[in-house]
This record gives C-alpha cells, sequence and structure tokens, in this order.
C-alpha cells in the first residue's frame, strides 16, 4: 500500500481557487458591461452604411441625411449618439459621414471603463 503524503498531492489550493474565481468574476462584469455598448455600435454602424449607400445621398442636405440617421437610430433603439453628432464632411465631390464618441461605464466605486468608437463611411 502506497502512503500519499502532502508533498506527492497535485492540485489546487483553496486560496488560489478563490483567486481564481475572483479574476473571473471581474472580467465577466467588465465583459458584461461593455458588451451593449459594442452592440449598440454595431447598430451604428450598419445605419450611417444604410444612410451613406443610399442611391442619391451625396446629394441630400445636411439636415435631411441627419433626419435619416436619426430614424434609423430610433428604429434600432441607439441612444449614445443623435444625427446632430453625426459629422458630414464635404472634400471636393466627395462627401463622408464620420460618427467619433465615446461611452463611459461605471464598473464599481470610482472605476470606470472608457469605450471611444470612431466608423467613417462614403456617400453615394
Amino acid at each position: 500500500m502506497r502512503v500519499i503524503t502532502v508533498k506527492s498531492q497535485k492540485g489546487i489550493s483553496f486560496l488560489n481557487f478563490i483567486l481564481f474565481l475572483s479574476v473571473f468574476g471581474l472580467l465577466a462584469v467588465t465583459a458584461m458591461k461593455m458588451a451593449p455598448s459594442y452592440l449598440e455600435f454595431n447598430s451604428i454602424k450598419q445605419a450611417v452604411e444604410a444612410v451613406a449607400s443610399e442611391s442619391g445621398s451625396k446629394n441630400l442636405s445636411n439636415s435631411e441625411i441627419r433626419k435619416r440617421l436619426d430614424k434609423r437610430f430610433n428604429v434600432n433603439y441607439v441612444n449614445s449618439i443623435k444625427g446632430r453628432d453625426v459629422r458630414i464632411v464635404k472634400t471636393g465631390s466627395r462627401k463622408d459621414l464620420l460618427v467619433n464618441y465615446e461611452v463611459r461605464k461605471p464598473l464599481f466605486y470610482n472605476v470606470s471603463v472608457i469605450m471611444l468608437f470612431q466608423h467613417s463611411a462614403e456617400m453615394k
């Protein structure tokens, strides 16, 4: 019969297990707080691309472009930005829609996550 000593036992200690759970929990909470912002940014990109790819959108006035963006943002429940926050840049015969914004999400106490989002689309 073989005697098992403490030195020959393998595995993780209780303290290491608790440390692992706390690190994993912190990462999970951070991911859960950040995921909605990334999903919203995906909706913003789709809305900007849709408005930019509409035929004749290059000839629309800036206010009409912003109205169309607002309609798409409302349908997709976008709350971070409005149509007035999208920059419309005209260089020569080219017209671009530029989105540049940041989102701050509090994690706990005085610790927050800051996410910066940027996207541009050329109008057709």
